[in-house]
This record gives structure tokens, sequence and C-alpha cells, in this order.
């Protein structure tokens, strides 16, 4: 058997050192959740419109921090019966039903909408509502499941912005308030994913979405830019939201090759989170933040996007193909498969050697 090159074992010696120090002793602290600017007396309230506002929801807690700086908020969501009461008794706040796959359901929204806020338009869209999905891509079931992830995940956010546009081009030209009266540009929130900047494992229906949600609210950004608004792309990084709470069981099929290690990755799948999240309170308003700052393009928000973004810009793609090879399952499956061949071996796989290198550093 030759032996590896120098630079091979410098790297393989090396990346699994720098991704402990990393993640053990520079964790990022989510920042403070910044004191909404008191609004002016006798100033017209800015409105926004945020979708998937269920119960412990990530854009429940945009509702909660767009209405606490002095917006009117539309709340909506498939199921009304979901709402969180915390937001049906607030004033300037109204609760309207949307299903972001179905379009006469979109423009009854847009319709209920511009009933309310007529020629001042709509000033923030927040395309907040998704929905997750796990599991190997060969055990994915396609037709119900597969096609719901890209339907709402990116469909869905196309179809929403549609039907919003006239409001929001109203709003962004200078239908209210802000500078010299005027409310200046109107602002469009696609929230992504980490999952979407770079190949995971175990979640590539969820990521392939959101990798096509970036790049599609990346070339709005520079669509709508001439209609004054502005598209703010935020890649997600982990919160304590009930996104993972709420994605359908892991089922393997049954002759599925993943069998073996279904338990390795019905585990991934239901704690993918890392236990250390930013409290949705503060990732909200820091969103908030964003929209009232005028940003438009890609930020990064969220516990551990720090980790991502590195990973994506700085590091070789084989090593981070050796990182997440150390997902738990990827080495067993492999040796499964092996002594299935009658204990052939083929050299050692990355999974099987970066699991031994992540145990002799934990």
């Amino acid at each position: 058997m030759p032996f590896p090159s120098l630079t091979t074992t410098l790297l393989a010696l090396l990346a699994p050192l720098i991704l402990y120090i990393l993640s053990h002793h520079l964790t990022l602290k989510p920042k403070p959740a910044p004191k909404p600017a008191p609004k002016p007396p006798n100033l017209p309230r800015k409105t926004v419109l945020i979708t998937g506002c269920s119960s412990h929801s990530t854009g429940a807690a945009l509702a909660h921090a767009f209405h606490s700086t002095g917006y009117t908020v539309f709340a909506t969501l498939r199921s009304p019966s979901r709402i969180p009461s915390s937001l049906t008794s607030l004033p300037h706040m109204h609760i309207l039903t949307l299903d972001v796959t179905v379009q006469s359901s979109v423009d009854a929204a847009v319709a209920a909408v511009e009933a309310l806020v007529g020629d001042a338009g709509l000033d923030v869209l927040v395309n907040s509502a998704g929905v997750m999905l796990g599991g190997p891509g060969l055990d994915v079931e396609i037709e119900e499941r597969g096609k719901e992830c890209f339907e709402v995940c990116v469909w869905g956010v196309l179809r929403v912005t549609q039907g919003f546009s006239g409001l929001l081009v109203k709003a962004g030209e200078g239908g209210g308030m802000g500078k010299e009266g005027g409310r200046g540009r109107a602002t469009v929130v696609n929230l992504g994913s980490v999952v979407g900047e770079i190949w995971f494992v175990y979640q590539p229906i969820y990521a392939a979405a959101k990798a096509a949600l970036h790049t599609l609210s990346e070339s709005l950004r520079l669509e709508l830019r001439p209609l004054s608004i502005n598209v703010l792309t935020v890649v997600v990084g982990a919160i304590s939201s009930n996104l993972q709470a709420n994605q359908p069981p892991y089922q393997h099929r049954p002759s599925s090759f993943y069998a073996p290690v279904s338990s390795y990755i019905k585990d991934f799948v239901e704690h993918v989170v890392p236990h250390t999240e930013t409290p949705i309170d503060d990732f909200a308003a820091q969103i908030v933040a964003d929209v009232e700052a005028g940003r438009s393009g890609k930020v990064w928000r969220g516990q551990g996007v720090w980790l991502i973004w590195v990973l994506r810009s700085f590091v070789w793609g084989g090593i981070v193909d050796w990182m997440f090879s150390a997902l738990k399952g990827m080495g067993e499956l492999r040796r499964v498969r092996e002594e299935e061949r009658g204990g052939v071996r083929r050299g050692v796989g990355l999974g099987e050697r970066a699991e031994e290198w992540l145990k002799m550093l934990a």
C-alpha cells in the first residue's frame, strides 16, 4: 500500500484539529437584540407582511419584532388555528390566511392587504414560510415530500413576491413616509439557510431547495433594484425555532441501501440543529435591524454561520468532504457494504478516517 503524500498527511492531521479548535474555543456569542428606535409622533406606521407565522416559528418572532419597532404587521399562515395568542391581541396586527403554494390564496391575501394600505403600498415582505426535509437522496419520497420542499421554499417565495410586487413598488417609489415624506426603498427578506451554502449529507433536498432560493434571491436583488426594492438574503444558522420539530419523520425505503445505518440517520435528522442556538427573539431583532439599516444582499445570521462561511470560502473542497464524511453512519455503512462483499476492503474510507480522528480529539 503506497504511503500518502506529505501534503495529504498534513491536511489529514490539521483539518480535524482546526475544526476542533474552532468549534470548541471560538464559539461566537449572538449579538444582543438591538433596542427598537422610538417612532416619531404622528408619523404613519410602516407595513410588513410575514409568511409562516405559526406558534414558535421564526415568522411569529419576526411579527413581534417588527410590531415592537412600530410597524403595522400582516402575520400570515396556512392554518389560522396555529396563530400564537400573543399576536392576536396586539393593535396594528392583522392575521391573514395565506398558503404560499396556492395562487388563489396569494391573490386573496394581496387583495386584503391592498384594501388596507391603498396607494401607500407595502414596505416590507418577509418570506419566512418553509419546510425541512431530511434523509439520503436515494430514500426521499419525491412526489409529495420532495416536491413540497421546493414548492414552499422556492416557488412559494417567488409566488408571494410576484403577488405583492405591485404594493412593494408603490412603497419603494414614494408611497408614504421616509426621507422627505417618501418611504424610500421597500424590502423583500428571504430566509435561506447555511445548508444552501455547502453540501451536507442526509439533507440533500432541503439543501438544494435553499441553494436554489439563494440564487433566486440574489438574482431578484439585481432585478428589483431599479424598482426601488431591496432584497435581503438571510443565510440562517442555528436558531431556536420549530422548523426542525415540524419536519416529516425519516423513514427509509424497505430496500434502502441505508437500512443498516438508519438509526444514525434518524438521530441526525432529528437533532441536526446543535444544542447551542441563537434565541429566536434575538435573531428576529437582528433581522429588523438589518431592514431598518437598508441592507441588501446576503447577511449571515444565527449560531454557527461563521464556521460554514469559513468552510465555504477558504477550505479546500476535499477537506470539507472529509469532515462531513465523519457524520455517524457514513463509515459504518462502508464497513457493512464491505462485509457483504465478503470482507474485501478497498482502503480506508474518508468516513472511517475522519471518525477516528474526531474521536481522538473529542
